[in-house]
């Protein structure tokens, strides 16, 4: 801003220089979205869903497959619905203001159409004719242009932003479920990466000014979708190579091999399964590190890294020298459709070092005797040798 008014002056002749050019940008901190797992969504969905009053799962799930801002989620009307086109039109927003509730503009001052599945627009549909029935129940027509997400009956009145965030927020609080309303943006946008949906598509249902953005916030997803283009890659070429060229190193070739680290998120997952379907009790301790990577088929290293996600989701402990254990209270999940991870059996925690371990500091004394090499004859203390005395 104060760039631009100095380069005002400077065309209009009321200076010459524009100190601002001087002044060394601060480094903004790299965004890092942490979007909830499908799993939590799943379970997020299911409670909203068992509650008297759909207007919260209605409100949960535009979020997620719109990935809409709040304020945007708040402003919608029935008159931006286009169900024969299945078309939600995002046009102005909510915001707090000192006066109140105030619709405005979007963050970029830009309408955006985002196209929805049909069982949106069958949700959509469905919700508005409840909606009607309530509102001539209440003895009020329901507006053309009346609130999607209201607390009055004839969706008069908006729903402020806050307390849309403070509904979701007690809801996932009930379970366990360390997220927010603004991260089911983050939900819908990571999930379209993966699906393999170009970034200009992205950026557009979401709201972003153009794909760089979208690249900045979300690059450690974009570079896991990018991985299966190798392999496509690789079933396109019109020659194989029947053996390993003899110039590249063995090292070249581990790293290859290394499986990717969504790897060790799948390993995580069936982990979390079993040991919220009880397959772990609470306070077992888990088999060692070297025992789960062979079970899983992987290397240590990326045993470790399953083992981190486990202890981030609150699952398990971990302390340097002691063995992994379930907490004494894991969250619980209705059971999955697919089947259980089998059980593990426990290994003793001391387990034989292989014969070339070493332990680092070793008690044994040096062996300090110079080898008896054949033609050398000893030294005394005298400098001379035997032979020379």
């Amino acid at each position: 801003m104060i760039s631009a008014a100095y380069r005002s002056a400077i065309r209009w002749d009321w200076t010459t220089t524009n100190p601002a050019h001087q002044a060394t940008p601060l480094s903004t901190p790299r965004p890092c979205p942490r979007p909830p797992a499908p799993d939590d969504v799943a379970r997020i969905l299911t409670e909203a869903w068992q509650q008297v009053d759909p207007f919260l799962a209605v409100a949960i799930w535009i979020a997620i497959t719109t990935g809409a801002r709040r304020g945007e989620l708040c402003a919608l009307r029935w008159s931006d619905f286009d169900a024969a086109n299945h078309v939600i039109h995002i046009r102005a927003s909510i915001s707090h203001t000192s006066d109140g509730l105030v619709e405005k503009d979007t963050k970029l001052h830009e309408e955006r159409r985002v196209v929805v599945d049909h069982d949106t627009a069958y949700l959509l549909a469905a919700y508005h004719d409840l909606r009607r029935q309530r509102a001539l129940a209440d003895g009020k027509p329901l507006a053309a242009d009346a609130f999607i997400l209201s607390l009055a009956a004839d969706g008069s009145v908006c729903l402020a932003p806050a307390s849309l965030g403070q509904r979701f927020c007690r809801l996932v609080r009930s379970l366990g479920i360390p997220t927010t309303l603004h991260k089911l943006r983050h939900y819908n946008a990571t999930e379209l990466i993966l699906a393999g949906v170009d970034l200009r598509t992205v950026a557009s249902r979401l709201g972003h000014r153009d794909a760089s953005t979208t690249l900045t916030t979300y690059t450690a997803w974009i570079a896991e979708a990018n991985q299966p283009a190798s392999t496509q890659l690789h079933d396109r070429l019109p020659l194989r190579l029947s053996t390993r060229p003899h110039h590249t190193p063995r090292r070249d070739t581990a790293v290859a091999a290394r499986p990717s680290r969504s790897r060790a998120w799948e390993i995580a997952t069936d982990l979390r399964d079993a040991i919220t379907h009880r397959q772990h009790r609470p306070g077992q301790q888990l088999p060692p590190i070297k025992t789960l990577a062979t079970y899983f088929g992987v290397a240590p290293s990326t045993m470790h890294r399953a083992v981190t996600h486990l202890a981030q989701l609150n699952l398990v402990t971990t302390a340097p020298g002691r063995p992994t254990t379930v907490v004494p209270n894991p969250p619980t999940i209705p059971a999955r459709t697919r089947s259980a991870l089998p059980p593990l059996t426990s290994q003793p925690q001391h387990e034989q070092p292989p014969q070339r371990w070493r332990p680092r500091h070793s008690h044994q004394r040096k062996n300090t005797r110079r080898p008896r090499v054949a033609g050398h004859m000893p030294l005394h203390r005298g400098g001379r040798s035997r032979a020379n005395a």
